[in-house]
């Protein structure tokens, strides 16, 4: 994963923990929030974890168990979610490549400039050796 990624993906969590936290402060009635964010805990544990990721059961035959009610949705969610930032992630790559590479023309232009330049003649100082 390159630094702009990583970059892209802490600042969509951080703005996905603000926009989560305001609406959790609305709905914070039977849960003892205070103790839960002093252990680290999610706010709402009926959210995330394995009760809601997981299937409600299995057969003994190993046979594939059906989504739940809102597994698929989550599923689906999640990968939207993925393929955005993934999106934008290949979109900064993108930008970062054109912004150096515009720098560099910049660069290189300034030295093609200076080379153009006329030179002094004969006022070249002689260093003995």
């Amino acid at each position: 994963m390159s630094i702009t990624n990583s970059v892209l993906l802490r600042c969509c969590q951080v703005g996905y923990q603000q926009i989560r936290t305001k609406y959790i402060k609305k709905a914070r009635a039977g849960l003892n929030v205070e103790w839960r964010i002093r252990n680290k805990k999610t706010i709402n544990p009926n959210s995330f974890g394995p009760l809601t990721n997981l299937p409600d059961y299995s057969f003994k035959d190993g046979r594939v168990v059906p989504y739940g009610t809102n597994q698929l949705r989550r599923i689906e969610e999640q990968a939207k979610i993925y393929n955005r930032v993934y999106q934008l992630s290949g979109e900064m790559d993108a930008a970062v490549e054109k912004y150096n590479k515009k720098q560099e023309a910049i660069k290189r232009l300034e030295e093609k400039i200076i080379a153009g330049k006329l030179k002094e003649k004969g006022k070249v100082k002689l260093v003995n050796a």
